[in-house]
This record gives structure tokens, sequence and C-alpha cells, in this order.
């Protein structure tokens, strides 16, 4: 069988209408497929559970024999209260997570996550939406492979992703005390503030409702669990980089649809504004991304290494790819820290352009300890 996400759909949505359940449609298809399509399990089955989706919106599966035939998982999960069901749509990342994963997170951090996917259930089944929508603005916009489990070149455009707009928000910076930075240097990467006026382009991720619990386990894990290396300030405010919340993004098209996005956490210590909100100077910027971090893992690879050559290689990169507008701010701080990383400046400049720069006493002071293996310069 020729392998292509068409025919892949097209395939499963047959076997679906022909009666056949997720596991046996799922087992047919990597039958026809054959070994040397390299293609998991994993992404065969959410893509007979997206051509259920589908189905079950255009009929009437309530009897038993047609719930036997489609799954009671599949089922459970699929339909709502719309005429075709009864079950409640719930996300339930945690029984995907392992015990070190949910570990890793506060109580504060699991509080705001089940707070944030009880507030997205009910907009997403409100609004009947057959997907939950993740609003990605940098590397998850157009590296979520991980997210989806499937290779990138296998994650459709139009179909698994979406353009999107966020309107009231934009790309500002949050600070990293192990990936790009140290906890007496912390490093800028990109995080997400409240802006009146502001827009962010990005994309919408469309997590197919049947396999939505397993992706956004691995979503939790990539975006709330890497740097949980601060302790929290006390039992109910979280010292992590992000919060996920539920905002409205507009699509293409000019449709609204319910987004669960991560966002930067203004009660947390790598908020660089605190509590004031105020914006950061062009030096103060430059100095945090003149940060650099990283450490070794487990199997030896090197992670993170320098916020600028993050903000270089991520940001701009992916704003000249796309031909959209760079932030001001932004772009002033990126040339200002090359210009002091090449030693290009006296000592009096380099004391001028870095005016105001400061290391939160926070940083340190909640500081757990390397969580992996000893930061180190990269």
């Amino acid at each position: 069988m020729k392998l292509t996400p068409a025919t892949l759909h097209a395939r499963a949505r047959a076997l679906v209408e022909g009666g056949a359940s997720v596991q046996r449609a799922t087992d047919a298809l990597l039958l026809e497929i054959g070994p040397r399509a390299d293609l998991p399990r994993a992404a065969v089955e959410s893509a007979v559970l997206e051509a259920f989706a589908a189905f079950a919106q255009t009929q009437r599966v309530t009897t038993p024999v047609q719930r036997a035939a489609v799954g009671t998982s599949a089922f459970d999960v699929l339909l709502r209260s719309k005429g075709n069901g009864t079950a409640a749509l719930r996300l339930d990342p945690w029984k995907h997570m392992s015990e070190s994963e949910r570990g890793k997170l506060s109580p504060a951090d699991r509080a705001s996550i089940d707070t944030a996917l009880r507030e997205l259930e009910r907009k997403v089944a409100a609004q009947g939406l057959s997907y939950v929508p993740v609003f990605g603005y940098l590397s998850l916009r157009n590296r979520n492979a991980d997210v989806f489990g499937k290779p990138q070149e296998q994650v459709v455009p139009g179909k698994d992703v979406v353009d999107a707009t966020l309107p009231g928000w934009d790309v500002g910076v949050v600070l990293s005390t192990l990936y790009r930075g140290s906890p007496t240097h912390p490093g800028a990467v990109a995080g997400l503030s409240a802006q009146e006026d502001a827009s962010t382009p990005g994309a919408v991720l469309k997590l197919p409702l049947a396999d939505a619990g397993r992706m956004l386990a691995r979503l939790i894990v990539r975006e709330m669990i890497g740097e949980s290396d601060l302790e929290d300030r006390d039992a109910r405010t979280s010292n992590g980089m992000y919060i996920p919340r539920v905002l409205d993004v507009t699509l293409a098209d000019g449709a609204s649809v319910p987004a669960l996005v991560f966002v930067t956490n203004p009660e947390g210590a790598k908020d660089p504004t605190g509590p004031t909100g105020e914006p950061l100077s062009v030096g103060q910027l430059a100095y945090f991304m003149l940060g650099k971090g990283g450490f070794v893992g487990e199997d030896g690879t090197q992670y993170g290494g320098s916020a600028l050559d993050y903000w270089e290689k991520s940001y701009l990169a992916l704003k000249v790819s796309l031909d959209e507008p760079v932030n001001p701010s932004l772009q002033t701080a990126i040339e200002v820290a090359k210009l002091v990383e090449q030693q290009k400046t006296s000592d009096a400049t380099l004391r001028l352009l870095l005016e105001g720069s400061f290391v939160p006493l926070d940083t340190v002071r909640f500081h757990k300890g390397a969580p992996h293996e000893a930061p180190k310069d990269a």
C-alpha cells in the first residue's frame, strides 16, 4: 500500500464505516502498510480515531451493538451530549504520565493544569469542536512531532496544524535557569505576556479528541517539566516558567476557538518584569540574552546552551522564514548582546549598554539544585 496522509485517512475511514473497531482497523492498516513504512502503531491508531470522530458526527452511535463496533473507550471520549450520546469530554493527561513526571510538577502547577483543562473541556464541548486546540507561537508552531507522536513530515499543515493569531498577547521574555542560563545569570527565552492592542501570530495544533489526553501529557512534559528547577514560593503560588491558560485565538478564516496556551507565569521568579510588569530596557534584555546554560543528559547528549544562540536560531530564523515583523526591542537587544559577546565594546561602553542589569534574587533563593546533571556553559 502506497502511504500518504490522504490514503491513510481514507482507508481508516472506510474501515471504520465498515464496522471495524479501533483495534481491528488499526491492525488491518498495519498489515496493509507493511513493515517497510516505518510508521508507529500510535500514528496509525490516531488516524483511525480521527476517522471515527468524523464518522461519529454524522451517525447516531447509541446502541450497545454500535458501541461494541467502534470501541467503548473511543465512544466515551468522542460522543458528547449532542444527540449522539451523553458522555462528557474528559481530558486526562495524568494517566499517560509516569509517576516521576507527575512528581516534578508542584501542587500549584498541577492545580493550574487541572483548572485550565476543566475550562477547556467546557468550551470545546460548547463549541462542538472535533479536536482540542493548542496554540503555539515559536518552536511549538513548527516543531511539534513529539506532541503528535509521529514524525514531523507526517504532521499535515491544514489538517493537524492551522495558522492562527492570539490577540492581546505579545512575545516577551521569561528566564531560563537551566537550559539557557543559571540561577546567578539567568538566560532569556521566549514567553507570552498580555499586552493591549498586540497580537501574536502562530498556529493551532488540532489534537484529536480520542487521543488528546496522551498528547496533552507530552505537551505538559515539554512545556512545564523541562525547567521545573525552582521551589514554589508557597503552596498556592507556582514558580514555574509558564502557566496554562485558555484563550480565544483567531483562525485564518476568521473563526474564533478556545485554545490551551502556555504563557509567562506573572507570579513566578522567572518573570523578569516582576509584580510591576514594567518592560525591561534594551540593556536588561541584552544582559539576559548573554546567559548560558545547559547540561549533559544520561545518554551523553548536550542540551541547551547560549540564550543568544536561541534567539538567533529560533526566534529570528522563524520570523525571517515567515516574513513576519520582529519585535524592535528584542531585535536591538540581540544586536547589543552580539556586540558584547564578540567583545567589540570598551568597558565604558559595556557598562552603558548593560546599564540597569540585575539578577533576580529569587532564582537563587528558590533553586532546588541541579535536577539533571550539573549545568555547564555551552
